[in-house]
């Protein structure tokens, strides 16, 4: 029985997280609408162009889990200190990976893009936005690791509200960047990525203004880096880092064979994956949350407790997602209209967008994986998660894309498969217990 104190607690941490999350997604609903509105080429170049790049960014978004896995435990063991270590650690590797990836990266864009699109419009639209995207990578990477610090800790309300305050600060600037406004020319599709990336670095200026005004970290700035956390945190996120390639990399190969059926197929694929992404948000801010009480408590020393955290997390995540499913099976259409104006991908994207609904409660496959790898068990989940997706979902997504007859929904279902049989696996790690063994 999970008590309201409990709830209480739970949600304290989470409901920050779940709204910064949602927000964020709400932004990448707001520009597909806004580049919607630039036809179906521009959703399509955007849709492919936005994939790749969270592909990117996804290979470093393990710098917030790694940041948030040491840090809670520190701050379990009473070592708040040692938890600055973690932060400094994480901004020492974000800026490294900011400027040499993006160096290496940006000049290559035009040899990559073919790979993932052969239509010359996806094309002329999609290279730019993905070369003005990786400018924004050091920024990103920095305040993903800013995050993990701040989930550890258990304080999510202030960088939240930054966070927040951002996205609505992207979208006044997409509206001028997008369309062109008081003598700035209209850019387009490359408008999008401009404007998010000038978003990016305003919230590393405003998350540095919390940090040393407000919070005051001990030591922060201050304190010398001991080679061994930076070790560790290399350690966490490196298999951290693969997991989340080649999970990204799945859903762009994914995107790219649903183009291979059609411009059609791909601009509603597109759709459809953003409004997914923002109705599994606040599972997975949920799983932040839940990771951090645990960590917290294993780090006290009381395994059982942490234990009891994983499941009420899921537990109260199902029902959040089914009450987040519900819109999705009852209006679809009205939904999607907002998103896009072309009548055939609405009534292409309709009962996918219904299946997706049905099937939010799966998507607690996301609170498990976010306790295990936070609690620093990152292979086996990993290794499961990854089996399933590539060894099962993708190879029956390549064969049933090459039948002539195969049915759009037929992808949607097999997708909704995929994740329940790794939420039966990933359940079955966390009652295990193994992870209570992992050092951190």
């Amino acid at each position: 029985m999970i008590t309201r104190s409990r709830i209480n607690q739970l949600m304290a941490i989470s409901l920050p997280i779940m709204g910064g999350m949602v927000s964020g997604n709400l932004l990448s609903l707001v520009d597909t609408a806004m580049v919607g509105s630039l036809g179906m080429t521009a959703i399509a170049a955007a849709g492919v162009a936005g994939f790749a790049i969270s592909l990117v960014f996804a290979t470093f978004s393990s710098l917030a889990s790694a940041t948030q896995a040491i840090t809670a435990r520190r701050i379990g063991e009473g070592k708040p200190e040692e938890a600055t270590h973690a932060l400094h650690s994480g901004l020492v590797i974000s800026t490294i990976i900011g400027v040499v990836v993006s160096a290496v990266l940006i000049p290559l864009i035009p040899s990559i893009f073919p790979i993932l699109s052969d239509d010359a419009d996806v094309l002329r639209q999609g290279i730019p936005y993905m070369q003005i995207s990786l400018i924004g990578l050091m920024g990103s990477c920095i305040n993903t690791s800013l995050a993990g610090y701040w989930n550890g800790l258990g304080k999510t309300v202030a960088y939240t509200n930054i966070m927040m305050t951002s996205h609505l600060v992207n979208i006044l600037l997409n509206y001028v960047f997008i369309f062109g406004f008081m003598g700035i020319p209209a850019y387009g599709v490359a408008g999008a990525a401009i404007a998010t990336t000038l978003s990016i670095y305003l919230t590393t200026i405003a998350y540095f203004v919390l940090l040393i005004k407000h919070h005051k970290p001990p030591g922060f700035l201050k304190l010398k880096l001991p080679p061994g956390v930076l070790k560790r945190m290399v350690n966490l996120m490196v298999p951290m880092s693969g997991r989340s390639v080649l999970q990204y990399a799945g859903y762009l190969i994914f995107t790219v064979l649903m183009g291979k059926i059609g411009t059609l197929e791909l601009a509603a694929t597109t759709i459809l994956v953003r409004i997914m992404l923002i109705t599994f948000m606040p599972v997975f801010g949920m799983g932040l949350g839940g990771a951090t009480l645990a960590a917290q408590r294993l780090g006290a020393k009381e395994p059982e407790e942490a234990t009891q955290w994983g499941w009420d997390t899921a537990k109260i995540g199902a029902i959040i997602s089914f009450i987040v499913g519900l819109p999705l099976i009852f209006f679809p259409g009205p939904i999607l209209s907002i998103l896009v104006d072309d009548a055939a991908t609405v009534a292409l994207s309709v009962v996918p967008l219904q299946v997706i609904g049905l099937t939010r409660p799966l998507y607690i496959v996301f609170i498990f994986a976010t306790l295990l790898i936070t609690m620093g068990e990152v292979k086996r989940p990993t290794y499961f998660q990854l089996g399933t997706q590539w060894l099962l979902f993708l190879p029956a997504v390549w064969f049933f894309s090459r039948q002539a007859d195969a049915s759009f929904l037929l992808f949607w279902i097999l997708e909704a498969s995929n994740i329940a049989l790794q939420l039966a696996i990933l359940a079955w790690l966390w009652k295990q217990g193994n992870w209570q063994k992992v050092r951190v």
